[in-house]
């Protein structure tokens, strides 16, 4: 009976030890609070206002030209002045997006790489993070140079790229030094050129921020989802803000939060000729 009784203390002590050391809360993990996001979706109605200064009104007769080339003779080899297309030019932005704990918020993804094919640039334009490498791929049959018009580095001039044939590199044209020493300063956008292919323009635009989307020709827009909160969204076209507001996403979220509507007079581009 002794041994049977030393048995039954010693396990009653290494249960009371086990209580003590390891409370039961601990051993039952508690479930993570989940924080429910929606995203902010909406379309933009935008029209292209007239030419008013001299350059641009060059730009409009010139664009009328090859209208009426095209019309006339029907010649292949006329390229026609492009349509509004938003997606070559338009950005939107949530700025100051803060990940809340324990789950953080989705943030916006891009390919940071340019692809450039047959002397032109796929796309035409890139959004990314100030962060973020840039990438460029050259899938040409030749050497090609790529040039960032009045781009300066501490005040020094940016040199020309040349890329190979097939050749994946990453850009250093992310803003750095005197450039970021502006916090007020929440995007950079900067001009992109082949030389000797005078139809291959493209931009690449960083911001401040994790999340951001381009408009679709259509108009329609979707950013990833943001927990309930107040947010500042702007609407940039290329180099420009050109309108921002505040959108509220409630508690509830879906079902109260609306799709923004948003009428918006783009500038006079100049830009593909």
């Amino acid at each position: 009976m002794l041994p049977m009784l030393r048995l039954q203390v010693l396990l009653l002590t290494i249960l009371l030890l086990c209580t003590t050391v390891f409370p039961a809360s601990a051993r039952r993990r508690k479930p993570e609070k989940k924080i429910p996001m929606f995203p902010i979706t909406g379309t933009v109605e935008a029209t292209e206002a007239p030419p008013t200064t001299d350059a641009e009104k060059r730009v409009a007769f010139l664009r009328r030209l090859k209208e009426k080339a095209y019309q006339r003779y029907r010649d292949p080899l006329v390229i026609l002045p492009p349509r509004l297309f938003l997606s070559s030019r338009l950005a939107v932005v949530v700025w100051d997006t803060v990940p809340p704990p324990p789950n953080p918020i989705a943030q916006s993804t891009a390919i940071p790489a340019l692809a450039i094919r047959g002397g032109t640039f796929m796309p035409a334009i890139w959004l990314v993070h100030f962060e973020a490498d840039f990438h460029v791929i050259n899938r040409g049959a030749k050497d090609v140079k790529l040039l960032v018009p009045g781009r300066l580095i501490n005040g020094e001039k940016v040199a020309p790229e040349t890329l190979a044939p097939d050749v994946d590199r990453v850009i250093p044209i992310n803003p750095r030094g005197d450039e970021l020493a502006d916090k007020a300063v929440r995007f950079w956008s900067y001009p992109l050129r082949l030389a000797g292919f005078p139809s291959a323009v493209g931009r690449v635009l960083f911001v401040r921020s994790h999340h951001f989307t381009l408009v679709n020709d259509d108009g329609s827009f979707e950013l990833p989802p943001l927990p309930a909160g107040k947010y500042q969204v702007s609407f940039i076209d290329r180099t420009r803000e050109l309108l921002t507001q505040e959108v509220v996403i409630p508690e509830k979220g879906k079902g109260e939060l609306k799709p923004l509507e948003v009428k918006l007079v783009l500038p006079y581009s100049v830009e593909e000729l």
